[in-house]
């Protein structure tokens, strides 16, 4: 009888274990973050562009502080195209970060996407961040097998 009491206890706190763990999906977040960085960034289309933002995001930025925000982060010029190689899954969090690289001319662009969501229920721009040069290196920083570009 304890025996199967413990196995029983065993197997439930291995089950209760599993609960927790997020599934990503980089290259659904990665092809995500490309579609809201060609529309926003590429074309500098910011209607469009703050349309395509989560729910989450929207509830806490309106359109205008998101307009303000993007005419700051590009005084001059926006990216000619933007190309994802690195991805940041976000441990026991609904969302991974996305950084793309590109540039205009003489100007370079670092760009940090965090992408709300799962591999089950997909993945919307939830922040983005426009860095002054590459993000520092991260431990839980992985290479994409595919490079991804607007």
């Amino acid at each position: 009888m304890r025996k199967i009491l413990f196995v029983t206890l065993a197997l439930a706190s291995l089950i209760s274990c599993g609960v927790g763990v997020m599934y990503h999906d980089e290259d659904m977040a990665v092809k995500s973050a490309i579609e809201f960085s060609k529309v926003a960034l590429v074309r500098h289309d910011i209607q469009n562009g703050y349309s395509l933002l989560s729910d989450n995001a929207k509830k806490t930025v309106s359109f205008e502080k998101y307009s303000q925000a993007f005419s700051q982060m590009h005084p001059s010029l926006y990216p000619l195209s933007l190309t994802a190689e690195e991805y940041e899954p976000m441990p026991t969090q609904k969302g991974v970060n996305v950084f793309l690289y590109g540039e205009n001319g003489s100007e370079k662009f670092n760009y940090r996407l965090i992408m709300e969501g799962t591999g089950v229920t997909g993945y919307k721009v939830s922040g983005i961040y426009r860095g002054n040069g590459p993000y520092p290196p991260s431990q839980l920083r992985r290479k994409l097998k595919v490079g991804y570009s607007t």
